[in-house]
């Protein structure tokens, strides 16, 4: 299920939270959710999005439909403000793996899968420069 959006580096990163079970329903929830966010607070030239999955319990095989997948993010996906979409998960489904790099592929959108939140905001700094590298750091011990 969504949990909860908020920034970690106001108008630049967002992090969303899943738990429990995960499904195409959280996904619209998220969109929505975030997207709000970008339109209110979102600065240029990119917000990054990072989908922590860590805390789910599992995963809604109804998860495994591309075009529901496709459906869902779309919107999303497609706001002038989006960077990179980043999910840390350490236990991943192998098959949304592939659905989400072949999304990605096939919408030409700056994806990434990480095992840590450590692993992913270091990731960040180092692909993004007009990220405050220093303060996210500190604030996270990187």
């Amino acid at each position: 299920m969504f949990v909860s959006a908020e920034w970690i580096s106001e108008g630049r990163i967002i992090l969303a939270r899943t738990e429990g079970i995960f499904q195409t329903d959280d996904l619209v929830q998220m969109r929505q959710a975030v997207i709000r966010m970008l339109d209110d607070k979102g600065q240029e030239p990119y917000v990054h999005t990072i989908m922590d999955n860590s805390s789910k319990s599992g995963v809604d095989k109804t998860m495994y439909k591309l075009q529901d997948i496709v459906t869902a993010t779309k919107p999303y996906l497609q706001h002038p403000l989006v960077g990179y979409t980043i999910i840390v998960d350490n236990d991943i489904d192998p098959v949304l793996r592939f659905l989400g790099l072949t999304v990605a592929q096939i919408g030409k959108v700056r994806f990434r899968i990480f095992e840590t939140m450590d692993a992913a905001l270091r990731f960040l700094v180092d692909v993004d420069a007009t990220l405050d590298g220093v303060a996210l750091q500190e604030k996270y011990n990187l």
